[in-house]
């Protein structure tokens, strides 16, 4: 793998991370407290910020945090940022609105009718 991602409960990220040798290294954040967690821990590539909205993905998913909440975070990382949880075609757009990275996704892909041209309108309207 060239790279790993790690949720608040897998463990310490601080040791975690140091384990990596350089792969390229996500943690996912949904509080501002989580985000204190992990502040100035060098090694981190990018945060990934959720859920966004609610999702039926994931069952021990934490509340979600809405625009207001993924705007916030945004306003104080200077790590890259990526959203997920909850994000359909009715508004990866709000979400893109933002100025985050990238986004995640599962169910709008794995739900579809036609996960091929899921994928594709996802790569033409990104």
């Amino acid at each position: 793998a060239d790279g790993v991602h790690f949720g608040q409960k897998d463990g310490n990220i601080i040791e975690n991370v140091r384990a990596c040798n350089g792969m390229f290294v996500g943690v996912s954040v949904t509080t501002q407290a989580d985000f204190h967690c992990v502040q100035g821990v060098s090694g981190i590539d990018y945060i990934g910020v959720g859920p966004i909205f609610a999702t039926k993905t994931k069952a021990d998913a934490n509340p979600p945090i809405g625009l207001e909440g993924l705007r916030h975070i945004k306003s104080i990382s200077d790590w890259p940022i990526v959203a997920i949880g909850g994000i359909s075609n009715q508004n990866i757009d709000d979400i893109y609105a933002t100025g985050i990275n990238g986004v995640a996704v599962i169910s709008m892909i794995s739900a579809a009718d036609n996960v091929a041209d899921a994928v594709i309108n996802w790569q033409q309207n990104s």
